[in-house]
């Protein structure tokens, strides 16, 4: 699946609807703790009968960049976690945390380095946990320095999955790809 845009962002940064789309046009903040929170990102996660999703791993993408009045390369940290129920529990959080050349925009790939349970951000997600209703992002500004202001253009979530389908009567078993994970 390709990256996606969220169609809602809401929080205390500045214009938080601007992470929506990248165009040129910012969320802004100046302090740290401020938080965005983006749903409906569109994800097609309903098959046919007996054929299901088995979901890989999930990355976000953030266009961001930081600026200062003064001193050199200023610096931000964005903490990145993600919703299965409406925002009302989230993953554990995953830090991105960048020296910019100041004003200089960077495509930052988040939740994919690594290997393991960080690709899945920590849990198993289900079909159901990705549709418009449950599935979130937040990002939080947890670091900045002095007196910069951090921007964000555009954040975009990517769902890596595959097709699996029932294993019934006349199924053929190259059509399911098992994955095992031992403990």
């Amino acid at each position: 699946m390709a990256f996606r845009n969220p169609a809602n962002a809401s929080g205390d940064w500045t214009n938080p609807a601007n992470v929506t789309a990248s165009d040129d046009v910012y969320a802004t903040a100046t302090a740290t703790g401020k938080v965005i929170t983006m749903d409906t990102f569109g994800f097609v996660t309903s098959l046919g009968p007996g054929e299901f999703l088995l979901i890989d791993f999930i990355e976000l993408r953030c266009e961001a960049k930081v600026t200062t009045l003064f001193g050199p390369s200023p610096t931000m940290t964005l903490t990145f976690a993600l919703s299965w129920d409406g925002g009302t529990s989230y993953t554990g959080n995953q830090t991105a945390s960048w020296a910019f050349a100041d004003g200089e925009v960077y495509k930052i790939p988040v939740g994919l380095l690594g290997t393991g349970n960080r690709k899945s951000w920590g849990r198993i997600w289900t079909p159901s946990e990705l549709n418009a209703a449950n599935f979130r992002a937040r990002m939080t500004l947890t670091a900045l320095s002095n007196l910069a202001t951090a921007s964000v253009d555009n954040v975009q979530v990517e769902l890596t999955a595959h097709e699996a389908r029932e294993m019934g009567v006349g199924a053929r078993t190259n059509d399911m790809k098992l994955v095992v994970m031992g403990g």
